[in-house]
């Protein structure tokens, strides 16, 4: 649905990935440097990471660090020296059994971390990872901030999908190397997201229905074509249900009077009944006009399957969809919707597929263009995207949404005297619309003039004081510039106006981070995780949440390294 990401990295197609980049560069203003290191350092350094780790298998000629003391023997170095040898050879077994001679003639001595690591890389080589896992142990307990037996016993832990574990070795290097190794950061990032992932899809199996807050159901129905007017208030269609409570017509018609009102829980109940009422008279009234009934029906499947959708259940939302293409192919509203389901589940490409059939079936369709726009940015293909937006607003000059991407996107490839002239003429035709306000001013605030995008923040807050997104941004104003008091005044305050609004939550999760309060911020990131809607806003508050955990776990089970953390 309608998304503006930002100009920085990429852009997608959804509201909560936008705002996630911008809750991670409120991040960096709040954690970069700050004395509690792991979480706010992994948040301020998200990027791109590698798609696998960077195996570090190589034997060892000798460990840092503390040790315990003793002289190796002439015969234990030659045997290391010999399993170096058939390492290098790839005879990983013969290289196992000469670094298990080279332990065995040194108990306790200092060198044997090395050949207990050694002997690990051979089991990492052969993706033996319980023995990994085994052999770096007793690496550390000789030397416990040796690098390479801390990487490998990560990535035995990363292998068996053991990514807390991972996360802590992971941790402690980053420390050690004072976050300065970029492909240790980038290791670490890959699990964090890994496991977000996984804690993600398990989370949404298992929580409790719910619907986003209004703030996030007002951008989503903008992206679509909207919904039939009904002309009738929810309490009028409830007299008339009185009289004909099996009348699957009028209970579709009191979710749409519902749905217009903003009385969003009162919709999925009364789209149910319909669909069921209505697929009812189908199976069961030979006499009724059918294909009266059957748009009835497929009106109500819409209905019925976006709120599926709205409550976080993209396999119904997908299947009901399905039902209404078997019979109307061409439906591009239902496509469109069934693609953004695709995208919550985390399946771009499926997605990407769908907003090609629809611009095939209606080449001339504003909402099919747009949502093919936003298919563009999530690929980063930035020409192209701009080609569909400025075909959006020639087929339908009235559309604001395609003039605040267009703007953002002009900002990143063509220039800022481009894109200024852009929102300067969405302003123009759209005075009331405070969305465009607000991104403007975002543009704004990254070309460093910061009192010109309050200026326009402000406004917006004016214009339309029930969102939250302009309050959200003028708290991260109040962030970067230094007057952290009164950015978490105003986050308290979007989250008054929309109590579900997990970007703020994020927010102050870090903030509680910075200030070395790990209780108070993971409540907030509890109360993201709460709330946060789509598969990727999930793996982003569960992978903060982890980080934040895992520093705090090294931290006490090491606590030599809190003159590191002191020091940062």
């Amino acid at each position: 649905f309608v998304c503006r990401r930002s100009h920085c990295c990429k852009m997608a197609s959804n509201l909560q990935q936008w705002l996630r980049l911008h809750t991670k560069e409120v991040a960096i203003a709040v954690g970069a440097g700050v004395a509690i290191a792991g979480a706010a350092y992994y948040l301020s350094s998200r990027g791109s990471a590698p798609a696998a780790p960077a195996a570090s298998v190589g034997p060892a000629a000798g460990a840092t660090g503390a040790a315990s003391p003793g002289a190796t023997s002439d015969e234990a170095l030659a045997a290391k020296n010999a399993g170096n040898e058939a390492f290098k050879a790839k005879k990983f077994q013969d290289a196992i059994g000469h670094y298990t001679r080279a332990i065995a003639l040194s108990p306790g001595n200092k060198d044997c971390s090395v050949f207990y690591a050694n002997r690990a890389a051979c089991h990492l080589a052969l993706k033996d990872y319980p023995a990994v896992i085994a052999d770096c142990t007793e690496a550390l307990k000789i030397d416990a901030d040796y690098i390479k037996a801390l990487m490998r016993r990560g990535q035995a832990h990363e292998a068996l999908q053991e990514y807390r574990e991972a996360i802590h070795d992971y941790t402690i290097i980053c420390l050690l190397k004072k976050f300065q190794d970029a492909e240790t950061m980038q290791t670490a990032e890959r699990t964090l997201q890994a496991f977000g992932r996984k804690l993600a899809f398990d989370h949404l199996k298992e929580r409790k229905k719910s619907l986003p807050g209004k703030y996030h159901m007002t951008m989503y129905f903008e992206g679509f074509r909207p919904f039939e007017a009904e002309s009738l208030g929810a309490d009028q269609i409830t007299a008339l249900i009185k009289d004909d409570p099996t009348n699957g017509e009028l209970y579709r018609r009191r979710a749409l009077a519902n749905l217009h009102a903003g009385q969003y829980d009162a919709v999925p109940e009364d789209a149910n009944q319909a669909v069921n009422l209505l697929q009812g008279k189908l199976d069961l009234d030979a006499e009724c006009d059918k294909p009266t009934v059957q748009g009835q029906l497929m009106r109500a499947l819409e209905l019925q399957g976006t709120f599926f959708y709205l409550l976080s259940d993209a396999v119904k939302a997908i299947a009901t969809f399905d039902q209404i293409l078997a019979l109307q192919p061409d439906n591009t509203n239902i496509i469109l919707r069934r693609a953004v389901a695709f995208l919550e589940q985390g399946r771009p490409d499926v997605a990407y597929e769908a907003l090609n059939i629809a611009v095939r079936s209606a080449p001339n369709d504003v909402f099919s263009r747009y949502h093919k726009a936003q298919s563009h940015l999530v690929r980063e293909e930035f020409d192209r995207a701009l080609e569909e937006l400025e075909f959006c607003i020639n087929l339908k000059p009235r559309f604001a949404a395609p003039y605040i991407h267009l703007g953002l996107i002009q900002l990143r490839v063509r220039g800022p005297d481009v894109a200024q002239q852009t929102f300067a003429t969405a302003r123009e035709l759209f005075p009331e619309n405070a969305d465009i306000l607000t991104y403007e001013a975002q543009m704004h605030l990254q070309l460093g003039n910061v009192p010109k995008a309050q200026e326009l923040l402000k406004q917006a807050n004016e214009m339309v004081p029930t969102s939250p997104l302009p309050t959200l941004f003028l708290a991260q104003i109040s962030i970067q510039t230094g007057d952290v008091e009164a950015g978490i005044a105003l986050l308290q305050k979007s989250l008054q106006i929309d109590s579900k609004f997990d970007p703020a939550y994020q927010l102050l999760a870090q903030i509680n981070l910075q200030r070395k309060d790990l209780k108070k911020a993971l409540e907030y990131f509890e109360k993201a995780i709460e709330n946060a809607r789509s598969l990727e806003d999930l793996t982003s508050a569960f992978a903060s949440r982890e980080a934040a955990l895992a520093q705090q776990h090294v931290l006490d089970k090491n606590p030599h390294l809190r003159s590191i953390v002191e020091s940062l």
